[in-house]
């Protein structure tokens, strides 16, 4: 396979670390325009970017890599990474084998590089930065907890991601949630609009994207919301609103259970 990289060990200027038994996390600055060669991880990776960003090459394929993005690589995986024309900064953690194979054991398996993106992973993400600035005596059982949470969804939404064999109506109906996400759909009203059953309309959801109609309608609203903290001012009473919320509190109450954060301490953070 050529070059491979030991646990801990990785391109770029490691600001601190730490260590635990079942994985490393780094802090890792990338000088612009970087570019490193092909390579391998022994351990499988989890990255959080928190500033700038990177296009990596992975298992054939190429991802972009952006702020605020979590980013997964399998153990030895080959890859290669090209940095943006700015200073790159990253969490890294590196996952080690007894870790990933407990993980495993529950059939949920990773075994692609991925890039997960939204709002729950940028909660996530920002959760394990603000924990590994201000670690404590628990701070390995938040990490461990943080980690099997981005698995778990990362794998959830490569399900949702994908419509491989998806039937026509059901894809149809995915479109018309993002289409109008901030409505108030019925389950009888999408099911007449793509021309099924509203028990096959749920049965299709279950089946494909292992989620029901109702929870992927918020896991929309939240991540318009999200776009929201990130990018604009608004008030959060406005942005409420526009996300279709019952009101303020609704809406920091749903947004604070899907990213552990309430609106206020998303905004801040990715705007660090």
């Amino acid at each position: 396979m050529g070059l491979i990289l030991r646990r801990g060990q990785h391109f770029g200027s490691v600001s601190r670390n730490w260590k635990s038994d079942s994985f490393t996390i780094s802090e890792i600055r990338y000088g612009a325009g970087t570019q490193t060669p092909d390579h391998g991880n022994e351990e499988a990776l989890i990255v959080f970017v928190e500033t700038g960003g990177y296009a990596k090459k992975a298992g054939g394929e190429e991802f972009e890599c952006d702020k605020h993005k979590v980013v997964f690589i399998p153990a030895q995986e080959t890859q290669s990474d090209a940095f943006c024309s700015k200073e790159t900064r990253c969490l890294v953690v590196d996952l080690n084998h007894s870790f990933v194979a407990r993980f495993n054991e529950t059939g949920a398996i990773l075994k692609k590089a991925a890039t997960f993106c939204g709002a729950e992973f940028s909660g996530y993400g920002l959760q394990l930065m603000r924990e590994f600035r201000q670690r404590d005596s628990v701070s390995a059982l938040i990490f461990e907890g943080l980690l099997l949470n981005i698995l778990a969804i990362g794998i959830r939404s490569r399900w949702l991601d994908s419509k491989a064999q998806v039937p026509s109506w059901l894809s149809k109906a995915q479109d018309l949630l993002h289409d109008r996400f901030s409505e108030s759909l019925s389950m009888a009203a999408i099911a007449a609009e793509v021309g099924v059953h509203p028990v096959s309309l749920s049965q299709g959801f279950r089946r494909f994207f292992k989620i029901t109609p109702g929870e992927y309608l918020r896991r929309l609203r939240i991540e318009f919301a999200a776009r929201q903290l990130r990018e604009t001012n608004l008030p959060l009473s406005e942005i409420a609103a526009a996300a279709a919320f019952a009101d303020q509190a609704h809406f920091a109450r749903t947004f604070r259970q899907a990213t552990n954060l309430t609106p206020l301490q998303f905004r801040k953070l990715t705007r660090y």
